[in-house]
């Protein structure tokens, strides 16, 4: 394949991401082993998946609080975004490390668990009361800033998950989930950076690509039967990607 058509193909899938992104999350189960599909190692795809999740969810979050709807509960800081910083690092210092074959068969075992997720249609129960937090929710936050910081792939539904048990309501939950992605992202991608393991040339077309996807999504998000046509999309992708990393090398 021509080097003009990788970029397209790149450009494609990072539009196609954010448009499932904006409307359903998981949009990294596309772009990650569409990078390794055309020819980036596990380590290096992952790191550069991060680029358009930067992008993307820096947009996102800006519009969020554009509006008045970014909230942080009170006392999130120690409970929440601490630990999810510091586990970040760590995770993204052991992805480092990891031989390709682990990693790429993380990312398998990844998927399958989403696939799973999606086609239950699991939606943790909404419900609303005071934030409460523990030390068991410095744990669970350490623990999803650490495997976000290792692959990131399906961190938002961790983290949507998590706020919903504490209390979070939807409404705030779902821009929270934005703005915890994205500060992430952050010490992760500066791990990987430092290691140079980032493709620039690729992250930087397909974060433009997330980037437009985004701004499509918002546009169509309330038309009715979008949210079932996206979700079979993204089934048929992780399908073929999973074949892609278990079985066709």
């Amino acid at each position: 394949m021509s080097d003009l058509l990788v970029l397209g193909a790149v450009f494609t899938g990072g539009l196609l991401a954010g448009f499932i992104n904006t409307l359903a999350s998981n949009g990294s189960l596309l772009t990650l082993p569409m990078l390794i599909f055309f020819g980036l190692s596990p380590s290096v795809a992952n790191a550069t998946n991060r680029v358009g999740v930067l992008v993307q969810t820096a947009a996102s979050s800006y519009q969020y609080w554009r509006k008045g709807r970014l909230q942080y509960p009170a006392g999130s800081i120690p409970w929440i975004i601490t630990p999810l910083l510091l586990g970040s690092l760590l995770g993204a210092s052991i992805a480092v490390d990891l031989s390709e074959a682990l990693l790429n068969y993380s990312i398998a075992a990844v998927m399958v668990v989403m696939l799973l997720v999606i086609l239950f249609n699991f939606k943790p129960e909404e419900h609303v009361h005071k934030f409460q937090p523990s030390i068991m929710t410095f744990g669970l936050f350490l623990l999803i800033g650490c495997y976000g910081g290792y692959l990131q792939a399906g961190a938002s539904l961790l983290i949507l998950t998590t706020l919903f048990a504490h209390g979070i309501s939807y409404q705030i939950a779902n821009g929270l989930k934005l703005s915890l992605v994205l500060l992430l992202t952050i010490p992760a991608l500066a791990i990987f950076v430092w290691q140079d393991q980032v493709n620039w040339r690729l992250g930087a077309v397909l974060a433009a690509g997330q980037a437009l996807g985004a701004v499509l999504g918002t546009k169509v998000a309330f038309i009715n039967g979008i949210e079932k046509w996206v979700k079979n999309l993204l089934i048929v992708i992780i399908v073929a990607s999973i074949v892609k990393l278990l079985f066709w090398r």
